[in-house]
């Protein structure tokens, strides 16, 4: 689990809620955590420039602490969210604890066109890696015959 390491920017900008909040998700007091963010949502305005943000993380905290509803917040979040590279990598986090690669290789696709500089994105991004396409692409990755020729091609290129 080293691509959930925590990477936090400068947050003293925020309110005193969110702050505290990244302060418990980085000791992992995940309870407290979600406190502080509901609290940070509840303070401030449908229009307030960090909204997403702290929606972003207060679903990322509750679906931590297993509630699995925290993955509606944070796609709630990335969908409104135009430059804002945590909101992402908060949702790419949210889908890859659900075990959804796809999912959560779009967030990071998706993260990467909004914040092309985000440490966090880039590295989970090379942390999870990237598959090679499958060689019989209407075929699925289990079937068979891409599992065999997979196997083929990788011993015809280690004997070159």
């Amino acid at each position: 689990m080293t691509h959930l390491k925590a990477i936090y920017k400068d947050y003293s900008a925020c309110c005193k809620n969110f702050s505290d909040g990244i302060d418990y998700l980085h000791r992992r007091a995940i309870q407290d955590a979600t406190r502080s963010f509901q609290l940070a949502c509840n303070s401030i305005s449908a229009s307030h420039s960090c909204r997403n943000k702290y929606i972003s993380y207060l679903g990322f905290a509750r679906l931590l602490s297993g509630d699995a509803d925290g993955l509606i917040l944070c796609r709630k979040a990335a969908t409104a969210e135009l430059k804002d590279g945590d909101v992402y990598l908060n949702l790419a986090r949210a889908e890859f604890l659900l075990n959804s690669r796809c999912r959560t290789i779009a967030a990071l696709d998706r993260g990467l066109e909004v914040d092309s500089q985000h440490e966090g994105l880039w590295l989970m991004r090379n942390t999870l890696g990237i598959r090679r396409k499958k060689l019989i692409p209407f075929l699925s990755r289990d079937h068979a015959f891409n599992i065999k020729l997979g196997c083929l091609l990788r011993k015809s290129r280690r004997g070159k």
